[in-house]
């Protein structure tokens, strides 16, 4: 397969290259060479020249079978909203986790996500549905002291299975909800099986008060006196301190920033986004659920992401293009520990095209395309490509469309007989 005379690559090397009119050569899924357009040879060809390529997106955080409650009852903090939700979460079946991690995973491989970290519910629908529609994931099922054991059974069943699109992880919801010998049974857990460990951190500011108040140590601290930091995706920590920044660090965890969730839950706090980068710690990017965001499109999430860091700052040339694009690409690919995120020999085929004519692009330039990207882009891209197959193209929208119409009448037939 050649990707022929794309007009832009973005690379995402280590140099943050971007290339124009080359050609893009793959081979068993994997980005075979990068030259200057050459005569034809017979095989696979994809007119790219209106195109512009990038890596494939990460989203780092997400419960994607929770699609099914976008919109449902906005307006609420998180608390509350929870305890609306959880409820009728119980009441889930099999087949509404498939629907709605389908319907999920239909959004974000039309907006170029190649990758996804999920805080799953205890059965392999999610697992199956990615399978289905070839989108690499990472996922793990979420536990508390109740579900401790149902989960690890779970986790044990996914550790069996043997893909290179999928990694198994554990997930736990929160600090306050697992007992410090659940959390320690989870880290050993983890350890034994070299997967990682995918926790909700420093989220909100009762949750750190809280833990101060019963350990005398912030969250970050305490999970690292239980070992419960090496090998870890941390979603949020909007509430965590300069000091608790260092101890990431050491630790090499990833944070994963989620932009537009917290802000419509009104969590507060303030991301350190500046204490974070000061560390190096690898900032990536996630969309939490569509019931929280309401979006799982990684371009409104970069554009958040930015907008939100300079605004806290009050410094415009904190968190720029480049920064969101990192955190969406190479950061997220540092959560995953897929070999992908940049476009590089040996490296996975995983890309997104976008059309260089869209409107919301233009007048477009080598200089202005990364700012044109993060700030005007939200259309559906021309297609993604995962291991060097086309899994979406612009072409498949009508019957995914109708596909969508299908599921969501099914969706809502539940939630209006539950809410």
């Amino acid at each position: 397969m050649i990707l022929k005379n794309c007009r832009f690559v973005i690379t995402q090397d280590s140099s943050r290259k971007i290339l124009e009119n080359v050609d893009l050569h793959i081979e068993d899924g994997k980005i075979k060479s990068i030259s200057k357009p050459g005569k034809k040879k017979p095989g696979d060809y994809i007119d790219c020249s209106d195109k512009i390529i990038l890596p494939g997106l990460t989203n780092a955080h997400t419960h994607i079978a929770m699609t099914l409650f976008r919109g449902f009852e906005d307006g609420l903090e998180l608390n509350d909203w929870l305890g609306k939700i959880n409820p009728i979460e119980e009441k889930l079946t099999p087949k509404l986790i498939s629907l709605s991690a389908e319907l999920g995973i239909m959004e974000m491989l039309s907006k170029g996500v190649a990758s996804f970290v999920d805080m799953c519910y205890p059965f392999k629908e999610t697992y199956l549905v990615s399978g289905k529609y070839g989108i690499r994931s990472v996922l793990g099922p979420g536990f508390s002291d109740k579900s401790f054991k149902e989960a690890i059974t779970f986790a044990k069943s996914l550790l069996k299975l043997k893909s290179a699109f999928f990694r198994p992880s554990l997930s736990h919801q929160s600090i306050y909800t697992c007992s410090e010998k659940t959390l320690l049974m989870a880290r050993d857990f983890a350890r034994k099986h070299n997967i990682k460990l995918n926790i909700h951190a420093a989220e909100t500011r009762k949750e750190v008060l809280e833990c101060y108040k019963k350990n005398r140590m912030f969250v970050i601290e305490y999970l690292d006196s239980l070992g419960l930091l090496d090998n870890s995706i941390l979603a949020h920590c909007g509430w965590i301190t300069k000091g608790e920044a260092r101890i990431i660090a050491e630790k090499s965890a990833v944070v994963v920033h989620n932009p537009v969730s917290n802000m419509k839950l009104a969590t507060g706090a303030f991301f350190p986004y500046t204490e974070l980068s000061l560390q190096n710690v690898p900032i990536a990017l996630g969309t939490d659920s569509a019931a929280s965001n309401n979006s799982l499109g990684m371009f409104d999430e970069m554009k958040a992401m930015c907008l939100l860091n300079k605004n806290n700052s009050w410094d415009a040339s904190l968190a720029k293009a480049q920064d969101a694009l990192d955190s969406a690409t190479i950061h997220g690919a540092s959560a995953t520990g897929f070999a992908n995120g940049s476009i590089e020999l040996g490296k996975e085929a995983d890309l997104a095209a976008i059309s260089a004519k869209s409107l919301e692009l233009m007048p477009l330039r080598k200089d202005s395309l990364l700012g044109n990207l993060v700030y005007s882009f939200n259309s559906y891209v021309d297609f993604t490509m995962i291991a060097g197959k086309i899994v979406f193209d612009k072409a498949m929208l009508p019957e995914w469309l109708k596909r969508a119409d299908k599921i969501s009448r099914e969706l809502n037939q539940f939630i209006e007989k539950n809410r």
